[in-house]
């Protein structure tokens, strides 16, 4: 199972682009950069807009969590 070893390595990936898709608890999420946003959601929902890295740390919920809180427990599937 692919994990993020630490934050940075989960920012580094938004720098240069990448797709990111992962499963939470159960659930498959997606996190797609796009024209200088990042969209984020629930596979096959809809999708928030976050203007930036830390936006996107701060206001991505996973479960009631943001996503900075449980960026470690994240099972990478694609990225």
């Amino acid at each position: 199972m692919a994990t993020y070893i630490n934050e940075q390595e989960f920012i580094e990936d938004m720098k240069n682009f990448f797709d990111v898709e992962f499963v939470y608890r159960g659930k498959s999420y997606f996190i797609c950069p796009l024209n200088g946003k990042f969209e984020a959601g629930e596979a096959y929902q809809d999708a928030f807009a976050f203007e930036s890295i830390q936006a996107l740390l701060d206001g991505f919920m996973l479960e009631g969590c943001p996503l900075k809180e449980v960026i470690l427990e994240l099972e990478i599937l694609a990225r």
